[in-house]
């Protein structure tokens, strides 16, 4: 499995890559795979006929549309390649995946990361409110669609101290987040 988004919002409709390899390197002829919930119920049957993945020689994909639950949480769900109905008998496989389901988003929270000490945007500075998530731009600008409430903002940059910022939601914010330098300790730093 691959290419399951890391969130997807409450009835949102995605797509995931599922692969299987015989470990004989059978062609399929074509293979069935079943995606079931939480509860066991069927969410998509696909098949996976003879494309192969680039640069492999016997693993063959088949690309799922999956809609992810109405309601928040943590769900997981499997894929299983039916193979008893082949004409060479195979071992059935299953494989468990993560679907992350958060509410739809409402509010813009525009984050600006500057180094403290040259008032230099920091590119590239990882911005966090889990599980939402956003890289800053050459200008130390990232954007987060995040749903209204209660939140813990998380910044850092590569070669910056991470900083955190509570607070609430209640309509679009843009914050200003000022990195400090994490500054490698001198010889003197560690034997003072």
């Amino acid at each position: 499995m691959w290419g399951v988004p890391p969130t997807i919002e409450c009835g949102e409709k995605f797509s995931v890559k599922i692969g299987v390899k015989c470990s004989s390197e059978c062609r399929p002829a074509p293979w069935t795979v079943e995606v079931r919930d939480e509860d066991g119920g069927e969410r998509v049957t696909s098949t996976v006929a003879g494309e192969r993945w680039p640069g492999t020689s016997a693993l063959y994909y088949t690309e799922a549309e999956l809609s992810a639950p109405d309601t928040e949480g943590l769900y997981i769900w499997e894929a299983k390649v039916i193979g008893d109905d082949l004409a060479i008998p195979h071992t059935e496989c299953v494989s468990s995946f993560s679907v992350r389901v958060v509410p739809i988003p409402e509010c813009l929270l525009t984050v600006e990361a500057i180094d403290i000490t040259s008032r230099d945007p920091v590119e590239g500075a990882r911005v966090v409110v889990h599980p939402y998530e956003a890289l800053t731009d050459e200008r130390g600008m990232a954007e987060l669609r995040v749903p209204k409430g209660v939140y813990q903002l998380f910044v850092s940059g590569k070669e910056h101290f991470p900083i955190r910022i509570d607070g609430d939601m209640k309509e679009d914010i843009r914050i200003s987040v000022e990195l400090r330098l994490d500054l490698e300790l001198s010889d003197a730093d560690v034997w003072l």
